[in-house]
């Protein structure tokens, strides 16, 4: 089983065998789209980051992109980092109060935190490959060329004008995520193993 077409093409050019694409269902904090005004209400951006503390993740890469905003895109936004501690429920409530999900991983399967973002009808900009672009290309939302870190704070500026919420995304997302829809087919593969 492969949560991604990504993981679906590397499993076959590591190993030679192919897999089937069953993603990761999401958890039921997600699945209540966001509630908050954000910047509709404040005049405030606020952006949220959500990952593991490593490089690959490109933490330090969205923290150089919030700093090289222009002061006065500075003075209306806000980056929120958070790498670990925090349960399913408040990484939820976070994205409830925040406007745009900024994740620019240098690869990544399936990244749960862009798939719940989406579900919570956040804007996502991403970088341009493997799990994210697969997820963003489908969905919808912002993708920037790998590494390229003055594109990311560019990406990051031109959100801070965002007046809507992605809600017709985060309905399908959470439709294709949901629990009932992955396991109908989990089932179908484990009925064909059984065979």
């Amino acid at each position: 089983l492969c949560e991604s077409e990504t993981a679906r093409r590397e499993l076959k050019r590591l190993y030679g065998i192919d897999g089937k694409v069953v993603p990761q269902p999401l958890r039921k904090e997600f699945v209540e789209p966001r509630r908050s005004e954000g910047v509709e209400g404040s005049g405030i951006t606020r952006f949220l980051f959500v990952g593991q503390d490593v490089a690959r993740k490109g933490i330090q890469d969205v923290r150089e992109a919030f700093l090289r905003l222009p002061a006065s895109a500075r003075l209306k936004s806000e980056l929120t980092v958070i790498t670990g501690g925090k349960s399913a429920a408040e990484i939820a409530e976070l994205m409830r109060t925040h406007d745009v999900f900024v994740l620019p991983s240098y690869g990544d399967t399936g990244p749960t935190a862009i798939k719940e973002a989406l579900a919570m009808g956040m804007p996502v900009i991403a970088y341009d490959n493997t799990g994210p672009k697969e997820l963003l290309e489908k969905y919808g939302g912002t993708l920037v060329k790998t590494g390229d870190v003055c594109a990311l704070a560019v990406a990051m500026e031109k959100s801070l004008a965002i007046s809507h919420r992605a809600l017709g995304i985060a309905e399908r997302v959470r439709r294709d995520l949901s629990r009932e829809i992955v396991w109908k087919e989990l089932l179908k593969v484990y009925e064909g193993v059984i065979r």
